[in-house]
């Protein structure tokens, strides 16, 4: 769920995604090949951070809920 929103942001932030204008049938195939660094090309470096953490996490594990705010303040340009 947390992915589907960065998505959403790194798309406000940068007006396009790496996969647009993929074929319909290779679009699933993009999406799961691509980097965070490819996803976050062109938004600001806190996109990147922000997803590294979220996707290292294991099931079950508790997010560091400080580190993520200030990730978030910082894209809100409230730091």
């Amino acid at each position: 769920m947390i992915l589907f929103l960065w998505v959403t942001c790194v798309y406000l932030s940068t007006g396009t995604l790496p996969w647009y204008g993929a074929a319909d049938n290779d679009l699933y195939s993009i999406m799961e090949s691509i980097s965070i660094q490819e996803l976050c090309s062109g938004a600001p470096e806190v996109f990147e951070y922000y997803l590294t953490i979220c996707l290292s996490l294991e099931f079950g594990e508790k997010p560091p809920y400080c580190d993520l705010r200030k990730a978030l303040q910082i894209c809100s340009g409230l730091t």
